[in-house]
């Protein structure tokens, strides 16, 4: 009588034991994946709105400088002179350079020899931006 009639029960193996741990495993590794893409997304967002301020100024300031400068008399052959060669002053130390007779025009539009913009086309290690960064953003692009 001590024994009972019922079997002792032996657990069996969950079958989707090994799909459950990929599925999370695939959902830990989605959610990584999202957030660095958002990372990327924001950077890119920034970057396109920092590109469409900078030629935005280089529109204002090409429509200001297109303006003609104010009514002036006429330049003797001695200014002339002196304009090439403050010309020629710029060419060579790459400063500012303004006309006397421009005084006005020219402190809005001043003449610069040496540009200091970065060239518009960075690769993307020249930019910053690591292996995995530039695949999510050309995934992100092609999407």
């Amino acid at each position: 009588m001590g024994h009972s009639a019922e079997p002792c029960y032996t657990p069996q193996p969950d079958p989707n034991y090994e799909l459950r741990l990929l599925m999370e495993q695939f959902a830990r590794d989605n959610e990584r994946s999202c957030s660095r893409m958002d990372h990327c997304i924001q950077a890119y967002r920034e970057t396109e709105e920092i590109l469409l301020s900078l030629k935005k100024s280089v529109n204002d300031l090409e429509r200001s400088c297109a303006q003609p400068a104010p009514d002036h008399p006429p330049a003797t052959i001695l200014e002339e002179e002196e304009e090439e060669e403050g010309y020629k002053d710029m060419v060579e130390h790459t400063e500012v350079v303004t006309e006397s007779s421009h005084d006005d025009h020219d402190q809005e539009c001043p003449v610069v020899a040496d540009h200091t913009f970065p060239h518009p086309k960075l690769s993307f290690e020249e930019a910053g931006m690591s292996e995995e960064m530039q695949e999510d953003l050309m995934k992100e692009i092609a999407w």
